[in-house]
């Protein structure tokens, strides 16, 4: 039985006294684990209020087979001993002033009252009843499940006694899960970076001792790459740790520093238990686990291109690329590439740029008839570049070539620039480092890279006149507050975007009605070589006559996408299917007007037609936009906050003014305790009560009061939430609020 399992009993009780007939009564478990425990869990945290008017105590006897009387406590406003007899009064339980208590330790009995002899209010007596927990000052070694019940009853002012019900306390041994901090290490190659053939190793650390079986299928998934667990390693590491490895290959792009897990559905355990045989709890693992963040920036790619116009020939002889003093650029898995049109000097081959064998009859050259010509070194994986040594040579040394250096650009990326041609080279922001008119003055030039900057790169999406103008509008990227998974590698880049009143064109791809990651924008993706979105389209023209309509597969998985706060994200009300926005048919071919657009950021190759169920036409672009390839952790708060009440709760009426804190900011509710969760379990829900069920007050300040005036509620019981800025709504506060 789980914690919120509950099994309903007969709810009538025969009494000499009637006016005890209608205490209704429910029989359910309660189950904990050890460190819940250990601070107090309430025997019955979610009564149902007795409608019987008269009565006077409150009687609980505790029993159960887990019964632990040296350790366990009863809590009250103090901790009560089962081992000694106890007496108390004038206490205050969950607000109620006044109540006295005996505690029997023969029968382990507790009878709780008002000091002055007077009636418990129904909604007194949830309040109290919700307060009575045990606990365990031994809690944190217990190693099997116990059972630990009390019987609830109610006696009036006749001395009757209402029948019992039976509550329970089922403290489970819980399955292992990560420790609170420094669940996950890392491996630290020797050379600061993975190459290709090096063991990379994760450890997660368990809150306990583990066994481990036949764990084949057990890894986690890290970049998209999956990571084994080996059992040797780990049981060689302790008891409690689970090392998962992976061999480095050629394409992997993970760096040292930034092993990203983005949830528990990306962990995976297999045959792994702890002592008593439970099963590891993975529900600590948090939406984003981070092992750490890079200094300064990464690439794979490193580009050189040479300008080919000062004395008709130009020569760079070896290139080096360092990640502290190892040239990475000759590790095992390197690629490099040219231009096809570049003049290769004495017919050498792209890769002996790098294979260390520079000399007279290697390097790379551009002539003056030729304009320019560029070569591609393909690292293999993201790298933290330290610096990049180019060195000059023209049959052995040459003044003049060094001098001619000063034509050079280097430029890096995270992604492959190789179908990119020279044009669109020069007109691209990618550059590293440029020489200028420097003057080389040694047979080797460094150029030194301690905090590679921003790369600026292109990612293509299809947008739509959405106001009628005739236009669509972008916003530029130093305006832009748009983050996007550009270039599908599960990170956030910062991006030019689509003017708040215009929109995109989306494929929901995963049909989960939202727009999110590259695979949902760039449609360029569908194609082998498509450069623009709009050949893209091909993919999705099913009946191939050159338009998109209802007759094409995918029509309703297309979505028109108004990013009305241009955060980059899809939200509520911002996504319409083609058929709301009256959309009838979409041509596939472009007018081919190029235009540039946002101060650079964006490019048009063109522009197409659409056309609409009224009769009318508007436009859309085939649209290029600038993203920043520096790259932010997407990072879900799945963290519901916690609530507080700084004030005196009891004798509450309109008007009044309750003091209330929460660990996030957001807004408080004060909600009519009578709505159904469903009626209040999201923050659109909360907002849209009318004021007579709802005051609440915005939270600008975590951990300080801020005070929720209560002015249109009407008498009665209110439960107090908080929701904080991601939406995430805490558990009701542990005490309900009388309005009186």
């Amino acid at each position: 039985m789980s914690a919120t399992d509950k099994l309903f009993i007969d709810s009538s009780f025969h009494d000499a006294n009637s006016k005890l007939e209608d205490v209704r009564l429910l029989d359910y478990a309660t189950v904990t684990g050890r460190a819940q425990f250990a601070t107090g869990i309430a025997f019955d945290s979610d009564i149902i209020t007795p409608t019987a008017k008269d009565i006077e105590q409150i009687k609980v006897v505790l029993n159960g087979t887990g019964l632990d009387t040296a350790n366990d406590k009863l809590v009250l406003d103090i901790d009560i001993t089962l081992t000694a007899d106890r007496t108390g009064s004038d206490i205050t339980i969950a607000g109620v002033k006044g109540i006295s208590y005996t505690y029997t330790a023969s029968n382990k009995t507790l009878v709780l009252f008002r000091e002055d002899g007077s009636i418990l209010h129904p909604v007194h007596i949830e309040r109290i009843v919700e307060a009575i927990k045990l606990k365990n000052t031994t809690a944190a070694s217990i190693n099997h499940e116990d059972v630990k019940s009390a019987a609830i009853s109610y006696i009036d002012a006749a001395g009757n006694e209402s029948e019992f019900s039976t509550v329970a306390i089922i403290v489970d041994f819980p399955g292992a899960t990560p420790v609170d901090t420094d669940a996950w290490s890392v491996n630290t190659p020797t050379s600061g970076v993975f190459n290709i053939g090096d063991t990379a190793e994760v450890t997660l650390t368990m809150d306990m001792a583990l066994n481990l079986g036949a764990t084949t299928g057990s890894k986690i998934v890290i970049a998209g790459k999956d990571f084994t667990l080996d059992k040797t390693k780990s049981e060689a590491a302790g008891d409690d740790k689970l090392v998962f490895t992976r061999s480095i290959v050629s394409g992997d792009s993970i760096s040292a520093v930034n092993f990203d897990i983005d949830s528990k559905a990306d962990i995976t355990l297999v045959g792994v238990t702890n002592v008593e045989g439970a099963a590891p709890n993975l529900n600590e693992i948090t939406s984003s686990v981070e092992f750490g963040s890079e200094s300064g920036g990464t690439a794979r790619y490193v580009l050189l291109k040479q300008d080919g116009t000062r004395n008709g020939n130009m020569y760079i002889g070896e290139v080096e690329v360092m990640v502290g003093t190892t040239n990475v650029a000759r590790s095992a898995g390197v690629a490099v590439t040219s231009d096809a049109t570049l003049t290769h000097h004495n017919s050498w081959s792209p890769v002996e740029i790098v294979d260390g064998k520079n000399g007279s009859g290697e390097g790379m050259a551009t002539r003056s008839s030729q304009n320019n010509g560029w070569v591609q070194i393909d690292l293999g994986q993201e790298r933290k570049i330290d610096s990049i040594i180019v060195k000059a040579l023209r049959n052995g040394s040459n003044t003049e070539d060094r001098t001619n250096i000063s034509s050079l650009d280097i430029f890096t990326s995270s992604t492959d620039q190789s179908a990119l041609t020279t044009a669109q080279l020069d007109a691209a922001t990618l550059i590293v480092y440029k020489v200028g008119t420097t003057v080389v003055t040694a047979d080797a030039q460094t150029f030194t890279v301690d905090n590679i900057p921003t790369i600026t790169v292109y990612a293509p999406p299809l947008t739509i006149d959405l106001n009628g103008d005739g236009v669509v509008e972008y916003t530029d990227l130093s305006n832009s507050n748009a983050y996007y998974d550009m270039d599908g590698d599960g990170k956030l880049e910062h991006t030019a975007w689509v003017a708040p009143t215009d929109g995109f064109i989306g494929y929901d791809k995963n049909g989960d009605g939202k727009i999110s990651g590259r695979g949902e924008l760039v449609l360029s993706d569908y194609v082998a070589g498509a450069k623009t979105d709009l050949e893209g389209m091909v993919y999705f023209d099913s009946n191939k006559d050159g338009n998109f309509t209802q007759n094409d597969k995918h029509w309703a998985d297309f979505k028109i996408w108004q990013d009305k706060n241009g955060n980059g994200i899809s939200d509520k009300g911002e996504l319409s299917t083609l058929d709301e926005i009256g959309i009838e048919k979409i041509e596939l071919t472009s007018n081919n007007n190029k235009q540039t657009l946002a101060n650079g950021d964006v490019i048009e190759y063109g522009q197409f037609k659409i056309h609409y169920a009224n009769g009318s036409q508007g436009i859309g672009g085939d649209a290029t936009l600038h993203y920043e390839n520096t790259q932010t952790t997407i990072s879900i708060d799945a963290v519901a906050p916690t609530v507080n009440v700084l004030s005196e709760i009891a004798d509450l009426s309109i008007d009044d003014i309750l003091s209330v804190s929460s660990d996030e900011t957001g807004f408080a509710y004060l909600v009519d305790s009578t709505l159904a969760e469903d009626e209040i379990n999201t923050k659109d829900k909360l907002d849209a009560l009318d004021t007579t069920q709802m005051d609440k007050v915005a939270i600008t300040a975590v951990n300080s009061a801020t005070e929720l005036v209560i002015d249109d509620l009407s008498t009665g019981v209110y439960h107090l939430y908080t929701v904080d800025d991601a939406g995430n709504i805490s558990a009701a506060y542990d005490e309900s609020i009388v309005l009186t």
